[in-house]
């Protein structure tokens, strides 16, 4: 199979996936807000009384980034796995647009762009929140954004792998609860990773979230990237690496 570079058709996928939400932007807004927007407040206002200071910071001051990129991360991971699959096998979406001229890996590249920027809308708006209530800077919050949709289309690409491979709904119950969850659990939003035994740290380096909760703290609360230059170069490879093998699998299950 030879993968082309990505043409403008893949921008028709986007905008048609938009047009689509648009018709049910609501729901959609508040279900990608309200899960992070509690995690913010009940833990970091409410835990956050009882915890003392995390790294010369407070609690909701420590949690703040984490929460977003986890927002950027679970609003993609939903969208290329629950909404890609549906396109692809109940409603038979991706076999229409195929019909088209626009070839697998357009739709491929379509679908990630739709999840990177609903992970980045999820986590956009919760940064504004967190400017509006003075818990970060506005300038910051500004330039956190390029991170926010690399998260985003990361997650959309090994969201787009487990879609290739599932066989129902019902398998995406092993990703979650598998990959995503421990990952959200132990890659530094909630605590900072050295509290964890060393071999769970070892474990927390391989997850990408890790990377992006670091290089977002540093980016908020000390205005630079450059102390985790390795962390960037890592999600930018794994990105390029998950897309290549998200489109492969794409292809292989939709061209017979």
């Amino acid at each position: 199979m030879k993968i082309s570079i990505p043409a403008w058709r893949s921008l028709k996928v986007l905008q048609r996936n938009l047009d689509v939400w648009r018709a049910h932007w609501l729901s959609s807004i508040i279900a990608n807000l309200g899960e992070p927007i509690l995690y913010l407040f009940v833990l970091g206002v409410g835990l956050g009384r009882l915890v003392p200071e995390v790294n010369g910071m407070s609690y909701l001051y420590f949690l703040a980034p984490g929460i977003m990129v986890a927002a950027a991360m679970n609003s993609a991971s939903y969208e290329c796995t629950f909404g890609s699959y549906t396109r692809m096998m109940t409603q038979k979406s991706y076999e229409a647009i195929l019909m088209t001229p626009i070839s697998v890996e357009e739709i491929v590249i379509g679908d990630v762009l739709y999840g990177a920027l609903k992970g980045l809308f999820s986590a956009t708006a919760l940064a504004a929140l967190l400017v509006l209530i003075d818990v970060i800077d506005l300038t910051p919050a500004l330039l956190s954004i390029p991170l926010l949709f690399l998260t985003g289309f990361l997650f959309a690409c090994l969201s787009m792998i487990v879609t290739a491979l599932s066989p129902s709904y019902e398998f995406f119950s092993y990703y979650f609860t598998l990959f995503i969850t421990p990952m959200f659990l132990l890659s530094g939003v909630f605590f900072p990773i050295d509290s964890l035994p060393p071999w769970i740290q070892r474990v927390s380096l391989c997850f990408p979230l890790t990377h992006s909760v670091q290089i977002a703290r540093s980016l908020i609360y000390e205005v630079t990237w450059m102390p985790h230059l390795g962390s960037l170069l890592w999600l930018l490879v794994m990105t390029s690496f998950s897309l290549f093998i998200a489109i492969r699998l794409c292809h292989r299950r939709l061209i017979r």
